[in-house]
């Protein structure tokens, strides 16, 4: 149940982006780093599909997926990694159109993508019958594993009001990535009856529903095998980067680390 907080068009940054990846423990992979030298990427790498899952280039272009919540496991023959990594490499939004315009969505599982620049902020859901996009406009958005303001994510209004919440305090750009990484570490649990019961044959409970519903989840609860692998902070400028502070961990109990040198 990853998450992808946008702050667009604000007085901090024209962009800031806070995002926590959640995954199987065993599905491995690497820490945020140079995914590619030229053009210059910095992402985490999935080091089963070679994909990333969120990333920017050192021009101020940034992608973060998540997988659309779905019962059974999908069958596909494109990873979603790949689709991000390939989305980067083309380094803008116009580029991040066209590829999305020529992708085979029914030969890739279900997807969400935050894609944009300081200038510009889109999502895209990609789904069996095609991939439909949006322009969104200066405010602050939060992606689940849903679209945009599904009823079935309650998580992202909590998020969204700590997110404005936050918006209200010292509004320094340092201060305000202070304040996301707490954010991405926040455990509250939505109310039971907010959270939709699985379907009667899932393995999942519905307590364990409700629990994914957290912005940050600790894998023990899940029998270390599912949880928060890491976390980041983005702020974009006109310029490019300004600010990327990550976690390779649960944001809880691992300090954040400043890779934004990583773009020079």
């Amino acid at each position: 149940m990853c998450t992808i907080i946008a702050i667009f068009g604000g007085d901090v940054a024209p962009l800031i982006v806070a995002a926590n990846r959640d995954e199987y423990v065993a599905r491995a992979a690497g820490p945020t780093d140079v995914f590619q030298s030229t053009p210059r990427i910095v992402a985490g790498r999935d080091q089963v599909s070679g994909g990333t899952w969120f990333g920017a280039t050192a021009t101020g272009f940034f992608a973060g997926l998540t997988n659309q919540r779905g019962w059974t496991a999908p069958a596909a023959s494109i990873s979603r990694g790949a689709v991000v990594a390939d989305i980067l490499r083309g380094g803008s939004t116009d580029a991040a159109l066209d590829h999305l315009a020529t992708l085979d969505a029914g030969s890739i599982a279900a997807f969400n993508l935050l894609f944009g620049d300081s200038k510009r902020l889109h999502v895209a859901y990609a789904r069996p019958d095609g991939v439909r996009i949006q322009e969104l406009p200066p405010g602050i958005h939060v992606l689940a594993n849903d679209e945009l303001g599904s009823e079935t994510m309650p998580k992202t209004r909590h998020a969204e009001g700590l997110a404005a919440t936050l918006l209200d305090g010292p509004t320094d750009l340092p201060s305000v990535c202070t304040g996301l990484e707490v954010l991405l570490a926040d455990e509250s649990e939505p109310p039971t009856e907010l959270v939709p019961k699985p379907p009667p044959k899932s393995a999942l409970s519905h307590a364990m529903a409700v629990h994914l519903q957290r912005l940050c989840i600790d894998p023990v609860r899940f029998g270390g095998l599912y949880g928060t692998r890491s976390s980041n902070v983005l702020a974009i400028g006109s310029t490019g980067v300004l600010h990327h502070r990550t976690s390779d961990s649960i944001p809880t109990s691992h300090g954040f680390r400043d890779v934004t040198a990583l773009y020079a």
